[in-house]
């Protein structure tokens, strides 16, 4: 069983556009939520953007609340490379990815991104005395910066 990478996303801009997103990406498999990444790229070209993405599967949603943000877990690694190709099918919105590894021990991070172009990345490497405490104190600093209440 792999490692899964919390992953939690926040949209910012036009509620039509959001609500599009939510329509297009969720959907209910056997009452599970999960996040369709390729629900806009051809079917045939799913393996492609997979790979490029460095992702084996959709996202699995473990919190969803469409008017503030998603949880989505992914296996191994952050979906960061995809929230920046999505970014470009939705011009009028602003993405905020933060995400750890499952037990916060190994990185963190974040990425910006806003009709496919990088606002602001960086990963981390979590410290032998960081805590979730850290981790959290550093996600409420980007979201002051980039998704101000």
């Amino acid at each position: 069983m792999p490692n899964e990478t919390k992953n939690w996303l926040y949209i910012k801009g036009d509620e039509n556009e959001k609500q599009d997103f939510y329509d297009k990406h969720i959907k209910n498999i056997n009452n599970t939520n999960w996040l369709n990444f390729t629900a806009l790229f051809p079917k045939e070209e799913e393996k492609f953007y997979f790979n490029k993405w460095e992702l084996t599967r959709n996202g699995l949603l473990t919190i969803n609340d469409i008017h503030d943000n998603i949880l989505i877990e992914t296996p191994w690694r952050p979906c960061d490379k995809w929230v920046l190709d999505i970014s470009k099918k939705y011009k009028n919105l602003k993405f905020i990815l933060l995400y750890h590894d499952e037990y916060a021990e190994d990185y963190y991070g974040f990425l910006v991104s806003k009709n496919g172009s990088l606002l602001g990345k960086k990963l981390n490497n979590v410290e032998y005395d960081d805590n979730y405490g850290v981790i959290d104190d550093y996600f409420e600093r980007i979201l002051d910066i980039y998704h101000p209440k």
